[in-house]
Parts: structure tokens; C-alpha cells; sequence
């Protein structure tokens, strides 16, 4: 039965970071299809082609002023840690396989080929001309952010196979220190820093506080945005555990309520790091690296809002967009959705 609580409206989000587009986005998601096509062979209409572009669309999106260069690095590997992403709760063997065998791919070494699940192929193709632009220090960091992220998302599947989420409301530490792990906040801050051939190693050094301080924001940016824009995806595929949403609704929330308190977070999590910046830049020189760090970190999280809002991961492969300059944009800033028939079944 079609009820009325099954049907929530996504609210237009007041948005203050500043979004762009990258110039070439239709260039480089053209250019990484084809790598990807080379690599697996999967027509343009396999769903795991759609997902592995969805990674190539973030990061157009998250990263606006990158070098082509830089950017086809980078949608090539988010192209491979999507495809890894979207199969983790699902396939605990393609999923220990990637986890275990990443250490061997940033060493340089070569995953063994699965025509059914190619993310270490991609991921090991990718690593190779992108880590070769690295100083070996900021290589060393970026490491230890892929262990990390895979370590994150170890636990967090075993918290969901234990079924422990119930637990964690989006408010506890612990709930958000195991998302924020298992997004790969710190990995997604590094590939800000690689696209804009910036390396904040000695800021990390001097400004430990500070720099934990950013990451907290890019966090909670990720989490809110995420939830707002993916939940009819969870709801859809049975991802019910990690969703703000959920959450609030087990507090007694109604499904509405909920979608209207996550957005709210969402522009919380906006005017934050906004506030955050303009106190950098007047400390630190709205010149110095330290703000051009914080600066590349709010393009990516605004960037990371546009693409959610467009990503056929969450809206179907048939998600409407309307052409806005170089990139894409929902026809509304607000819709319905109706969970009965949610697209993204179809992706």
C-alpha cells in the first residue's frame, strides 16, 4: 500500500561554501569511460559502469580547479574505490579479497584479474601514473589513508553483520568516528590536497589541532550530505544501519522530520566550515597554504553535494539533469521520493 509516509520530499539545502564545476567534465568522464571500457569490457549500460562513473562524477565535481592530469588520476581511482564501495555489505569475499590485497597495489603490485569484480584491477592501474606525481612523503600519508578507509570499512561491515549500529544514534563519537573512517574523510582530504598539487604534511605538523579541527567538518558535511541525498537509495537496497534518517526515526522521529532535521545538519555542517575558513584566513593570510588547504576542503564537500545530487547511485540510472555549464544539476532544488518505487533499484 502506497501509504503518505512512504513518500518524503527532499528539501532545497541553503548552501554558503563556494561550487563549481570542472571545465572538462564531460572530457574527462568520456575519457575515463573508455579507460574503464579498455580495462573490463563493460558496455556503457552495465551497472557496474554506472557506478564506477558515478566516482568519475564526484570528483569533477569535488575537485573544480584540478589539472586534467590530476583529475583523470583521480576519477580513475574513485571510479575503482566506488565500484569496491557499493559491493562491501553485499560480498564479503570480493570484499576481504580488495581489502587484503591493498597494500601488494600501492607497493605496485598486480591484483589478480576478476572480470566480475575489477576494482583492484582499476584501483592498481590508477595507483601507477598517480603515484608516480607524488613526493614520497606525500605518498607515505596517502597510504596510510587508503589503510584507513579499508580498515574502516572492515569494521563497520562487522558492526553491521553484528547488528551493534542499533546502538549508535548520529550524535554518539563512536558512530561518527566509524563513518567517518569507513567514507574515507581523511583519503578524500588527501585527494583534495593531490589535485591541487598541495601538500599540507608540515601544516599537519605545526597545526595538529587545527588540521583535526577540518577534518571534523569535512566529516560532518560528508555524514549529513550523505544521508540527506542516499537515503532513498539505503532504504531501497536494505541499507537501513548508517543512515541519519533511520536514526532519527528510531528516536520517533517521523520519515519527514527526519529528512527535514538531516538537511538542517546539512547547512549546520555548511555555515560551519564557512566560519571556519574566514578565521584561518585571517590568522594564517588568506594566501598562505593553510587556506588553501581549508578552501579546496570546501570546494569538495560543496562539489561532493552537487554530484549527490545527480549521482545515479542514489536516483537510478535515468536520474534527471539539466546541463549547467560544464557539469549537471537536478532540474529542482527540492523533490519527492517515493520509496515504493525508488529508481535506484533499477541502477
Amino acid at each position: 500500500m502506497n501509504t503518505p509516509d512512504m513518500r518524503y520530499t527532499i528539501p532545497a539545502v541553503d548552501r554558503v561554501l563556494p561550487a563549481a564545476w570542472h571545465a572538462d567534465t564531460r572530457e574527462i568522464i568520456d575519457e575515463v569511460q573508455d579507460w574503464l571500457g579498455s580495462l573490463t569490457g563493460f558496455g556503457s549500460g552495465d551497472h557496474r559502469m554506472i557506478t564506477a562513473k558515478d566516482g568519475v562524477l564526484w570528483a569533477c565535481a569535488a575537485f573544480p580547479e584540478a589539472s586534467v592530469e590530476r583529475l583523470l588520476d583521480v576519477g580513475r581511482i574513485s571510479a575503482g574505490l566506488f565500484l569496491f564501495d557499493d559491493i562491501h555489505y553485499h560480498d564479503s569475499s570480493h570484499r576481504i579479497e580488495t581489502i587484503e590485497g591493498l597494500p601488494l597495489i600501492l607497493e605496485g603490485g598486480q591484483p589478480a584479474a576478476d572480470p566480475e569484480f575489477p576494482a583492484p584491477l582499476l584501483l592498481a592501474d590508477a595507483w601507477q601514473g598517480m603515484s608516480a606525481r607524488m613526493t614520497a612523503r606525500f605518498r607515505g600519508r596517502i597510504i596510510l589513508g587508503f589503510a584507513e578507509y579499508t580498515h574502516g570499512h572492515r569494521s563497520e561491515v562487522d558492526a553491521f553483520q553484528r547488528n551493534s549500529y542499533g546502538a549508535l544514534t548520529p550524535s554518539a563519537g563512536a558512530y561518527q568516528e566509524l563513518r567517518t573512517r569507513s567514507m574515507g574523510t581523511s583519503l578524500c582530504m588527501m585527494l583534495a590536497e593531490y589535485c591541487s598539487a598541495l601538500d599540507a604534511s608540515d601544516d599537519m605538523r605545526r597545526h595538529p589541532t587545527l588540521c583535526s579541527i577540518l577534518r571534523d567538518l569535512v566529516s560532518d558535511h560528508f555524514l549529513a550530505a550523505n544521508g540527506l541525498y542516499s537515503y532513498g537509495k539505503e532504504y531501497a537496497h536494505g541499507d537501513h544501519e548508517n543512515n541519519f534518517v533511520h536514526k532519527y526515526m528510531l528516536m520517533g522521529l517521523s520519515r519527514q522530520q527526519g529528512i527535514n532535521l538531516t538537511a538542517s545538519t546539512v547547512e549546520d555542517a555548511e555555515r560551519r566550515l564557512a566560519e571556519f575558513g574566514c578565521w584561518i584566513g585571517e590568522e594564517f593570510g588568506a594566501g598562505s597554504r593553510m587556506a588553501e588547504y581549508v578552501r579546496i576542503c570546501q570546494f569538495m564537500c560543496s562539489g561532493s553535494i552537487d554530484y549527490s545530487m545527480v549521482a545515479a547511485r542514489y536516483h537510478g540510472p535515468n536520474v534527471p539533469r539539466v546541463d549547467a555549464g560544464p557539469g549537471y544539476a537536478a532540474p529542482s532544488a527540492s523533490w519527492t521520493v517515493n520509496l515504493h518505487d525508488h529508481p535506484s533499484r533499477q541502477a
